[in-house]
């Protein structure tokens, strides 16, 4: 079984444990991978943008990051970081909800740590189509982030 490590920064919203396992482990089951460990971890502004220059170069928040460390095949998948704070000033003034949001962010910086990605067209096609099936299987609405296609 897919085992799902959820931690907090700084930022004081909290996710349900059995909200996050569930999007995780379904995927998890769409995508044929059984077993591993995934963490998650929910942070403000400050400590995104702190991994986003480390890690990427760009000194500037950002809504997630992910990084992967065995990938599919192995016992430790990876790690989701999602900035909770980016997201509320993304979605303020609209109808958007958070959940939904933060729901797509997971699947997305899941698809991504099993070595999903949509850098050409066929592979965003690919990766939307992924999204989008578990989006629909989980009851999450789909959200259109500029940078998802």
């Amino acid at each position: 079984m897919l085992s799902v490590h959820v931690s907090y920064g700084a930022h004081h919203v909290r996710f349900a444990q059995s909200w996050v396992n569930k999007i995780i482990r379904t995927i998890g089951k769409q995508e044929k991978i059984r077993s591993g460990s995934v963490g998650v971890r929910f942070v403000d502004n400050r400590e995104i943008r702190k991994l986003n220059k480390t890690y990427r170069n760009k000194n500037k928040p950002t809504d997630v990051l992910s990084f992967t460390t065995d990938g599919a095949s192995g016992s430790d998948i990876g790690d989701i970081i999602v900035s909770v704070e980016y997201v509320q000033r993304a979605i303020a003034g609209s109808s958007d909800k958070l959940r939904d949001h933060v729901g797509m962010l997971l699947i997305h910086g899941f698809l991504h740590i099993i070595g999903h990605d949509h850098v050409g067209r066929s592979q965003a096609k690919s990766m939307w189509k992924k999204q989008d099936s578990a989006a629909n299987t989980l009851g999450v609405h789909r959200i259109a982030f500029d940078d998802f296609g």
